[in-house]
């Protein structure tokens, strides 16, 4: 799935509402390398299946930072039926770092809930 991004948070609820499993990226344009964010971004929404991939930018809409309760940023969330199962505060800045962080975080965070990538169909391969 490709990876989107929300301008608003009736956008943000809609979207952790209808989607089983999602990954929110979630950053400041003014403040983050965004360039590194957004194409590291687009590389997980390329390699992970059934997760929604969604970029937050904070600098869009200021009720982003209320409605998350973020303070700093950037931060990568998981969203397993609307509830935050798994968060990671800040990033290594390097494709095979991050995407180690990633991986190993999406795992575990699903595993001690009890269910399986394979029953969520989720496959990834970063």
């Amino acid at each position: 799935m490709p990876a989107k991004k929300v301008q608003g948070v009736d956008e943000l609820r809609r979207e952790l509402r209808g989607n089983r499993l999602v990954l929110l990226f979630i950053y400041d344009s003014r403040r983050n390398p965004e360039r590194y964010i957004k194409s590291f971004m687009e590389y997980v929404s390329r390699r992970i299946e059934s997760v929604q991939v969604i970029g937050v930018d904070l600098s869009v809409n200021e009720g982003f930072r209320e409605e998350l309760g973020v303070k700093s940023v950037p931060r990568l969330r998981l969203y397993l039926d609307s509830r935050m199962i798994w968060e990671q505060l800040g990033m290594f800045y390097s494709y095979g770092a991050d995407a180690e962080a990633l991986r190993f975080g999406i795992r575990e965070s699903i595993r001690r809930r009890g269910i399986s990538l394979r029953e969520l169909g989720v496959r990834i391969r970063l």
